[in-house]
């Protein structure tokens, strides 16, 4: 039996994520006085590393929606909510209503079918969205009333996932491709520091660009392609940037 490599262990996940973390996280002024010259110095900063990076703009204007998706929960399809066995029908009214009611709703989501079962045979991560209730006719479906809410949709790249099936193209290129045929929006780098450039030129050449959402926040230079990341932040007790 064929499974995907382990998930990196949670002490590995955090060293990985500290390392791309904490050199971009400001801590605020240590006083009202002290907040001029904080601010100058943060400024300062910023320009140098945007000259750093060569930094040319233009990704954020191309995919405006993720600059404001602040609520986007990670989920998966099999919850009761979001999909009625008995009737085969995908509830994505109810599922919304209830996070409405809840906390408000959501901007986006991160549609995740692959856990728990990926590893019990040759899938791949990307079969399991082709296995899906519908196929890829019912995520591109689906995806189409998450649409109509106002809400955008993401899948997970589980870069681990090399003990199962081979796509016939690269990751990057298969990703592309299936996110185009679904309409989905974007994709989440599941462990991952930041999101390779490949990954957004793929987008481009199927003419369909993503909004690439690294777990680990990204990299300075990653800007020039990639507009979204988890990241995992302090939380001190004066807001940090």
């Amino acid at each position: 039996r064929l499974q995907p490599a382990p998930r990196p262990q949670h002490h590995e996940i955090t060293t990985m994520l500290q390392a791309h973390s904490d050199p971009r996280l400001w801590d605020g002024p240590t006083s009202r006085e002290a907040q001029p010259a904080w601010l100058k110095n943060i400024q300062a900063e910023r320009e140098t590393v945007l000259r750093k990076i060569n930094y040319t703009g233009g990704v954020f204007d191309v995919i405006p929606w993720t600059q404001t998706s602040w609520m986007q929960p990670q989920m998966h399809p099999y919850d009761r909510s979001f999909y009625d066995p008995t009737s085969g029908e995908y509830t994505v009214g109810r599922y919304l209503a209830d996070l409405r009611a809840r906390y408000g709703g959501i901007d986006s989501l991160l549609l995740w079918p692959t856990y728990t079962n990926i590893g019990i045979d040759d899938r791949n991560q990307f079969d399991y969205f082709r296995t899906m209730p519908g196929g890829l006719e019912g995520v591109r479906r689906v995806t189409a009333e998450l649409h109509a809410e106002g809400v955008k949709v993401m899948w997970p790249y589980n870069p681990w996932d090399t003990g199962t099936r081979r796509e016939d193209s690269s990751d990057q290129v298969a990703l592309a491709a299936l996110l185009k045929q679904t309409g989905g929006d974007g994709f989440n780098g599941d462990t991952m520091g930041s999101v390779g450039l490949a990954f957004w030129n793929a987008s481009l050449a199927v003419h369909h660009p993503l909004g690439l959402e690294p777990e680990g926040g990204g990299t300075d230079e990653a800007l020039n392609w990639a507009t979204m990341g988890w990241g995992y932040w302090r939380y001190p007790a004066v807001p940090a940037v």
